[in-house]
């Protein structure tokens, strides 16, 4: 899909020779390694006239685009290297007689992301006009170091790429039309068809919306009492493959710091990353959370026993005692324990010598300690190289504060910011910080206009949430924090990382005063056309969907993705509801399509589909492969798309083959596999056959068979063959009669079958709503799926409550349904929630109700009330008959609107004398069955 604009209305093209786009170059700078993490900067100068310009373009990592100095666009889309993407911009309205110039800066991750697979980096672009290519990506370009971008920088997290710290100080001016700074002309690495990046589509989604979103309010004005001193290193460089990838290692190794103190003191541990084993300072544990520090040379020593997805360590400590770091150690790696499995199917391990348990503890206790002569040097590895100077999220993270301001100042800050317009900030030398909410959850870009003395520090620190309590919800476990370091005088900025926030601390430092112009997010997802609607007589009804649309807007991104913060990732169990919900709000099909193919593409890695796609942790979760299959089925049955369905039909012949080979002699699905399902205790080893596995392989082959069918298939008789033979062997295998339940599943222990003692709501439900239970099993499933016996596994997320809503919907018990729906997410809108969380069993010691506040497989609500409560369901593919036949579920009356392929259904209906009476119209072409 092209980005227009008006054409122009000169005719004539200044261009010398006749090129192929073919022709163009994947070009780099000589600056900067194309093959580590890096920030490059490229410059096209160029003269057009004609009636039409489009420019194609792409990068290895990612893109941000500029046109004369404007703003354009970013990209690519997430896609897996033999299926890469590029974009088209038609320029012609938006160029200029004579010069104009293109900027581009990229950004290369160097490493394996769960958005991204490493590949070299790299520019390639070319601009057509009236059918010719113009000009192409070669050496005529200019390149270098993006050089206000630090590159030795912390990553976000083991799902993303790093965090952003930008000294404007440093910029050349390389995106404006005129440069300060003469660059060099650019380097061409590789040919148009490099073999690295293979088919180069055409985006097939529309561009993300452009969305500046103000703060609604300004909460908090404080200054900076203290400081915290933090410590960060990569030790990636130690790692399998060079920890390019995103695969969990298994390491047995400890990391030592030379810390240097200004003076004796108390120090107390403000943050740590959760992962790490106890630390300890010159040799001792802490002391209720506080550590002694004396004056000169001291030693913290932290375990690193277990598996990990990220080689980053971060912590930091009150900082009153002038604490420095000076230099770091590995220590080891040594061999790990072969009992250490840690809680995935499969891992890298981390290479080490094998040594005796005696002799490890003891070389530990002398690393502890600070004394290094007792450690034999090949144990003793230098990593002070791998520091990482700066971490702006240990930086902020807790930093002691004190209220500043009075209610007059604090007012004018409030009512000038939130409006859009300047308001001068008076630091006086300090630290100030400010809290800004903006009103609701989002996912963006961050912008600033800002005049600023030089070198003056503006830090921001973003989260999700405040709660009821007053406690904030700070991002444990990523770095969702940015820094920029202002040039003398005006000036913009647009970060490039998209991050998802509600609330902003930002920190100003270094400077006596600063003027904020503007301050706002840039809302950055995928285009609503806002088409479902749902009204009702409960205002609690009313309000969990309109926050279960505003949860999936933060979702719908290149992907659906898990949530806007923490993780941005194209889970396939998440897609799968999430694709609903979206079609019901808005009868999308493009961006459904898209992921459906995207988990199909993951299939060239792997007998199933993997879980999270294209992502560097080659993982497979296997009930997301069945729910993939599931959603293919939904996906025709609710979109008619029978082009876009036959795409995907090969997708499907392919993973069946996959399932077949992992059926084991009991005639049970058995895979070394994450076998999860939801954050709650069930039991679901990865050697087991689990049963709720099971019990959707029966399912997800039933509807395949009847899918393939349609299409003239002939696997679909040997789909619906293999779905029989595991739903007789769940029945014959994992009923444990004793508790008349369905056990979460059987190991295979020397040569016997071991039947779990691990009951779960979740299982019972799986085993009630596939139809493997029938008959009086079903009935017992049943009553433990709606009021679990003590001793049972109950839920532990709403995504597994929408396959217990998907249950009561097929059972028609309304007072279930509509109880379940109030009760679960009630709860959260009774905390004054935008946006619904991850999961409500997270059980934080310190009261925390959630991780992320915005997921959304959480939306669930909305499909259900338009499925069910409106009554709206297709009989055939793409609506073309439809069901009409609403649930009333104690209401008074409800109305709405869903959109289907034909037009939008609506559907009014009100209770009078307990009798329904309905009112509903449908597009022409639309067969109704009541």
């Amino acid at each position: 899909m092209k980005r227009s604009a008006a054409f122009l209305a000169d005719a004539a093209i200044v261009c010398g020779g006749i090129m192929q786009k073919t022709d163009a170059k994947w070009i780099w700078n000589a600056n900067t390694d194309f093959n580590a993490h890096q920030y490059a900067v490229f410059r096209k100068e160029f003269t057009i006239k004609g009636r039409s310009a489009a420019l194609h373009i792409t990068a290895d990592s990612r893109y941000q685009l500029y046109l004369n100095g404007e703003y354009l666009g970013f990209g690519p889309l997430r896609a897996y290297p033999d299926h890469y993407k590029k974009d088209v911009y038609e320029l012609g309205g938006l160029l200029k007689k004579g010069k104009n110039v293109l900027s581009v800066l990229v950004e290369h991750f160097g490493c394996d992301t769960f958005q991204y697979l490493k590949r070299d980096g790299g520019l390639l672009a070319w601009l057509e006009s009236e059918g010719e290519t113009v000009w192409v990506s070669d050496r005529s370009w200019k390149a270098d170091a993006a050089r206000e971008y630090a590159a030795n920088v912390p990553r976000i997290s083991c799902q993303q790429g790093y965090e952003e710290r930008v000294d404007a100080r440093a910029y050349c001016g390389w995106k404006e039309i005129v440069c300060r700074k003469k660059m060099p002309s650019a380097l061409e690495l590789r040919p148009y068809d490099d073999g690295l990046h293979k088919e180069l589509q055409e985006r097939d989604i529309p561009f993300l919306t452009r969305t500046p979103v103000y703060p609604a309010r300004l909460v908090e004005t404080e200054r900076i009492v203290g400081k915290n001193a933090q410590v960060c290193l990569d030790y990636r460089k130690i790692l399998p493959r060079d920890g390019f990838d995103c695969t969990p290692w298994k390491i047995s190794a400890g990391l030592l710091f030379r810390v240097r103190a200004r003076k004796a003191h108390v120090a107390e541990i403000r943050y740590r990353e959760w992962y790490h084993e106890e630390m300890l300072v010159n040799g001792a544990p802490a002391d209720n959370g506080k550590f002694s520090f004396r004056r000169g040379e001291n030693w913290i020593f932290l375990r690193e026993e277990g598996t990990r997805h990220s080689s980053v360590v971060g912590f930091s400590l009150s900082g009153e005692g002038g604490l420095a770091v000076e230099n770091a150690y590995l220590v080891g790696p040594f061999a790990p324990d072969e009992n250490m499995t840690g809680d995935f199917a499969h891992y890298k391990t981390v290479a080490g010598e094998s040594i005796g348990t005696a002799e490890k503890e003891s070389i530990f206790q002398n690393a502890a300690r600070g004394c290094l002569d007792k450690i034999p040097e090949r144990f003793l590895v230098d990593l002070t190289s791998d520091l990482i100077p700066e971490n702006v999220f240990l930086q902020c993270y807790r930093e002691p504060a004190e209220p500043c301001f009075g209610v007059q100042e604090r007012q004018y800050l409030s009512e000038r910011l939130t409006a859009g317009n300047s308001a001068a900030l008076q630091t006086g030398g300090e630290e100030i910080r400010l809290l800004f909410d903006f009103g609701t959850e989002l996912v963006g870009f961050l912008c600033l206009d800002i005049t600023a003395e030089a070198g003056a520090v503006f830090d921001f620190h973003n989260f999700e949430f405040i709660q009821p309590d007053g406690r904030k919800n700070f991002a444990e476990g990523m770095n969702n924090t940015c820094r920029y370091t202002a040039k003398a005088g005006r000036q913009t900025f647009r970060f490039a990382v998209r991050r998802g926030l509600r609330y902003c601390y930002v920190t100003v430092r270094g400077c006596e005063s600063a003027v904020f112009h503007k301050l706002y997010v840039e809302r950055c997802s995928y285009p609503q056309t806002g088409r479902g609607d749902f009204l009702c007589s409960d205002w609690k009804l009313n309000r969990i969907y309109e926050v279960g649309k505003n949860t999936l807007v933060n979702c719908a991104e290149d992907t659906f993705t898990d949530c806007p913060t923490y993780e941005q990732v194209h889970w396939v169990g998440d897609m799968r509801n999430e694709a609903l919900v979206h079609f019901m709000m808005n009868g999308d099909k493009a961006l459904w399509l898209r992921c459906l193919k995207q988990v199909g593409e993951s299939l060239e890695y792997s007998d199933i589909t993997l879980s999270q796609v294209p992502s560097g942790w080659f993982n497979v979760l296997p009930c997301w492969t069945f729910l993939w299959m599931r959603s293919i089925c939904e996906y025709y049955r609710y979109t008619g798309d029978r082009k876009g369905a036959k795409e995907l039909v090969p997708f499907l012949r392919k993973n069946f083959e996959g399932i077949r080979k992992h059926v084991n002699g009991d005639e049970l699905f058995q895979m070394f596999a994450w076998n999860m399902f939801d954050w709650a205790a069930m039991d679901t080893p990865c050697d087991g056959a689990v049963t709720h596995l099971n019990c959707f392989a029966v399912l997800a082959l039933s509807e395949t068979a009847a899918f393939l069918q349609e299409f003239g298939e002939p696997c679909a008789a040997q789909c619906r063959t293999l779905a029989d033979s595991i739903n007789a062997a769940i029945n014959r295998l994992l009923w444990d009669e004793n508790r008349r339940a369905y056990v979460d599943c059987l190991r295979y222990r020397d040569g016997k079958r071991v039947l779990s003692e691990v009951f779960s709501q979740q299982t019972q439900t799986i085993a009630f709503m596939s139809g493997a239970a029938q008959g009086e099993r079903k009935e017992r499933c049943r009553l433990l799926m709606e009021a679990p016996e003590e001793g049972v596994v109950r839920a532990g997320s709403p995504f597994f409550e929408f396959f217990y809503l998907e249950a009561m919907m097929r059972r028609g018990d309304d007072a279930a349904f509509i109880g379940d729906l109030l009760r679960s997410w009630g709860k959260m809108i009774d905390t004054g929630c935008d946006t619904f969380w991850e999961m409500w069993t997270y059980a934080a010691p310190d009261g925390r109700l959630t991780r992320s506040h915005c997921h959304g497989w959480s939306a669930a609500p909305v499909y259900f009330l338009s499925e069910y409560v409106l009554g709206v369901t297709p009989v055939e593919a793409g609506y073309k008959k439809v069901r009409i036949r609403p649930h009333a579920c104690g209401l008074e009356w409800c109305r709405g609107a869903v959109p289907t392929p034909y037009g939008d259904i609506h559907v009014r209906w009100e209770m009078v004398s307990g009798e329904m009476r309905l009112t509903c119209s449908v597009p022409e072409g639309v067969e109704i069955e009541y």
